[in-house]
């Protein structure tokens, strides 16, 4: 486990708090055109305290002879960031060719290339718990074998990967599968299975 340290911690804190008024620059706007007045000026006063976090850790930056700390305009948001002609940066391509907005990446600097159950694994073979798991989707981790095997089962059998709403045997199964499973009582009982298998297979 590697240590923050103080001057890293701030210059993160500064980091997200940039994100965050920026996010709530929109809401402020929001709040304003549907005409919620107390709401708009209590986002501003939230807003006003995340500017002043950022301005911190810029002169706290400044003052450690390290780069300043992002603004809340468009710029790179991480100073570790390749730029574009960082080529020796691992991550100067998802720079060039990525949208600014991007969170998950920014926190996370790591370029993975491999992933098994609720682990993963960066370029440098170094191994992380997934506690993220794609926002909640990966119920079974990634790459359960059961699942995996079905799905290379089927790219060899040259199943229909994209029929739009034409009707398919694949969508056919699974909406056969889907209602079977989609009364109260069962959809209870699925995610006691889900639950069991996928902390069987962390042990």
């Amino acid at each position: 486990m590697k240590n923050i340290s103080p001057s890293a911690k701030t210059s993160r804190e500064a980091s997200t708090a940039s994100h965050m008024a920026d996010a709530l620059k929109f809401l402020i706007r929001v709040a304003a055109d549907a005409g919620l007045r107390s709401t708009s000026l209590e986002l501003s006063d939230i807003r006003e305290n995340l500017l002043q976090l950022v301005e911190r850790g810029r002169r706290h930056s400044a003052g450690n002879g390290e780069s300043a700390a992002p603004s809340t305009q468009n710029q790179k948001c991480n100073q570790n960031e390749g730029t574009e002609g960082s080529e020796k940066s691992p991550f100067s391509e998802f720079e060039k060719n990525e949208s600014n907005v991007r969170f998950y990446c920014r926190e996370m600097r790591a370029v993975f290339s491999r992933a098994v159950n609720a682990r993963v694994w960066d370029e440098d073979g170094v191994e992380y718990i997934d506690f993220l798991s794609g926002c909640g989707s990966l119920n079974y981790g990634h790459n359960h074998p059961v699942i995996k095997a079905r799905v290379i089962d089927y790219l060899i059998g040259d199943g229909v990967l994209n029929g739009l709403d034409l009707h398919t045997n694949a969508k056919r199964e699974f909406l056969r599968e889907f209602s079977e499973t989609n009364s109260g009582t069962a959809r209870s009982g699925l995610s006691r299975r889900v639950h069991r298998s996928y902390r069987d297979e962390c042990r």
